[in-house]
């Protein structure tokens, strides 16, 4: 089974993934107005949140560093809740899936996780892949909704079936761990060699599935991967 290092990683990969707010895909180039905001806002926060100045401290060989926030970059994250939300609310999923990420890290808007779970479902419904795994996230951690590892079994699986690599990793623990589901480590190994396919780091976990699973098993698993992975491809 998977080392608690092994899963450490795993979870860092969850967190970068959900830290990432611009995602390049069919859905943002039709909405290129959109991104563009989010790239404009990135730019302002990577200038800087804060400027230095220098302050006497008595010393004439000493500065103090007095830190303030620049206007720009507030004013520029306030612009850009307003805009993510009215196209949220006109029905882009992609913006109801940014919306979800804004409440739940608490950029341009307060913290708000029962919020953001409301506006990772609607994405979600609309069967954006991004916001059906981050609504996975949420069952599974219990974060703005009752913990329910079979929601997140449903919602994983919905995302997985899309691509997202990590959704495919997530499936593979739930399974591997039987959380809410009855542990299955033959389910396990195929979602953990879809998620190996795309990126070797999942490999161990892979290996590790496959040795409780006898020759024949193994190979029926393989086969039922790649078949998933070919139709997956070709979507």
């Amino acid at each position: 089974m998977a080392c608690s290092r092994t899963d450490e990683r795993m979870r860092n990969k969850v967190s970068s993934h959900r830290d990432k707010h611009i995602r390049i895909s069919k859905s943002s180039r039709r909405t290129g107005s959109h991104r563009a905001t989010w790239i404009s806002l990135a730019l302002l926060l990577f200038a800087g949140a804060c400027r230095v100045e220098p302050e006497p401290s008595g010393h004439g060989h000493e500065v103090n560093i007095v830190k303030q926030p620049i206007r720009g970059a507030i004013a520029a994250e306030k612009t850009l809740g307003k805009s993510t939300r009215m196209a949220a609310e006109q029905g882009n999923s992609k913006a109801q899936y940014d919306l979800g990420t804004m409440y739940f890290k608490g950029v341009g808007v307060s913290k708000d996780d029962a919020e953001a779970v409301q506006w990772y479902r609607k994405a979600a419904k609309q069967k954006y892949a991004d916001a059906q795994f981050s609504l996975g996230e949420m069952y599974y951690h219990g974060n703005g909704v009752t913990q329910d590892y079979g929601e997140a079994e449903r919602w994983y699986r919905m995302a997985a079936e899309q691509g997202i690599v990590l959704a495919q990793y997530s499936l593979g623990k739930i399974y591997a761990k039987g959380e809410g589901v009855t542990q299955d480590m033959y389910k396990a190994y195929v979602w953990y060699t879809l998620a190996a396919i795309r990126d070797p780091s999942f490999a161990n976990l892979r290996d590790d599935a496959r040795n409780n699973l006898a020759a024949d098993a193994v190979l029926k698993a393989q086969r039922k991967a790649f078949k998933l992975h070919k139709t997956i491809s070709t979507r």
